[in-house]
């Protein structure tokens, strides 16, 4: 980024008859805010679940209290309620995440994309991780009827090819189990 920046400097420089031979980046820096958010999305990342998430901070909680002067009968208390919601939370992300309740089974619920095979929510245009269209035009097996992606070349119930036989006369597209053509009347192999 520094060459980059030294070739732009030195164009306005040269009508000086000056030259930047050269420069250092040494940091960039974003607002205290911006850094607090990106630290936290990467311990997120790290963690990889909501739970593990959960009892992150409630381990933050316990090293802040702990270093808290009060300490005594008020660190007790805290100490208790703070468990009590962090287990209440913990179950309740439990229960979504193993399909407890109503609610639960429909977040739960995915539907894999169509391109890299990730599971999204089932509402997704786009995949969450490809960013591959999520909706595939389905069309119907010639043979079995089960619904299939578009341009599939064989079906994934049955196994027969998606190719739609033509007359060998007219050229005309013969429906599945056709006996003659129906432009022709010409007798199918078939």
């Amino acid at each position: 980024m520094g060459e980059a920046i030294r070739a732009k400097i030195n164009e306005e420089f040269r009508g000086w008859g000056l030259e930047v031979t050269k420069f250092f980046i040494e940091n960039i820096s974003v607002p205290p805010e911006v850094e607090a958010a990106m630290d936290r999305r990467a311990s997120m990342g790290a963690l990889g679940d909501a739970q593990r998430y959960m009892q992150f901070q409630a381990a933050d909680a316990l090293r802040d209290a702990a270093q808290n002067e009060g300490g005594g009968a008020g660190l007790g208390a805290g100490l208790g309620a703070g468990f009590a919601v962090g287990g209440q939370m913990a179950n309740v992300f439990g229960q979504q995440q193993q399909g407890g309740g109503a609610q639960g089974q429909a977040q739960a619920s995915t539907v894999p994309c169509p391109t890299c095979g990730k599971p999204n929510v089932p509402s997704a245009k786009f995949c969450a991780d490809c960013g591959g269209k999520m909706e595939v035009a389905q069309v119907p097996c010639v043979k079995c009827g089960a619904k299939l992606r578009e341009g599939a070349k064989f079906c994934s119930e049955c196994g027969a090819t998606q190719e739609k036989a033509k007359c060998t006369n007219c050229q005309a597209e013969l429906a599945p189990g056709a006996k003659f053509c129906p432009e022709c009347g010409t007798k199918t192999e078939g």
